[in-house]
């Protein structure tokens, strides 16, 4: 399990290589559910770790087959933590495939916003908006992806507040206003 959170680190760090060794020593989340299917977070983030590999790889088909078969065990044990993310990470592999699956991301990334604010989970929202506002941009409604990134950046500067670090706290805008900017 915490070499799930190291691979994701590592991702942010734009550190792939580092990433996919660190993915080699992870056993399937199966597994891990299977010995510790008490601790949902454990074998979550192990199976959220192998789709964000893929996904930083270029493996879009494997991202989303990932967190489909992830996503058929959380549904069926009734488990929202984590959701949300699952869904985002799903929902962004599908819009790297453009049109040809556009409508697609659309619902799964509506989903995932669903989860998201059922949650109360500002930290998945702000991505989730993001990605639907790239999405609105893509299809050519500006309008609508500018209320997506202004909803995005408004939860963005709600949990920079709080934290009380200055490096820490300019280090997480930096990243949200990466992500809110609007580059597509």
């Amino acid at each position: 399990w915490p070499h799930s959170i190291q691979v994701s680190l590592e991702l942010r760090r734009g550190n792939t290589d580092a990433a996919a060794e660190l993915v080699r020593d992870l056993v399937d989340y199966r597994e891990v559910k299977e010995r510790f299917g008490y601790m949902p977070f454990m074998w979550i983030r192990v199976g959220l770790a192998h789709g964000e590999l893929a996904m930083v790889q270029g493996k879009f088909e494997r991202a989303v087959a990932e967190m489909d078969s992830l996503y058929v065990v959380l549904a069926a044990a009734d488990i929202w933590y984590l959701r949300p993310d699952v869904l985002q990470l799903k929902g962004r592999a599908l819009l790297a495939f453009g049109a040809t699956r556009g409508e697609e991301a659309r619902q799964v990334l509506g989903e995932a916003e669903v989860a998201a604010r059922r949650l109360g989970s500002r930290r998945t929202l702000w991505p989730i908006l993001t990605d639907l506002a790239t999405l609105a941009q893509q299809n050519g409604d500006a309008a609508a992806a500018a209320v997506l990134r202004d909803e995005a950046a408004k939860i963005l500067a709600e949990i920079a507040a709080h934290i009380k670090q200055p490096n820490l706290r300019a280090a997480f805008i930096r990243r949200g206003r990466l992500s809110t900017a609007g580059s597509d």
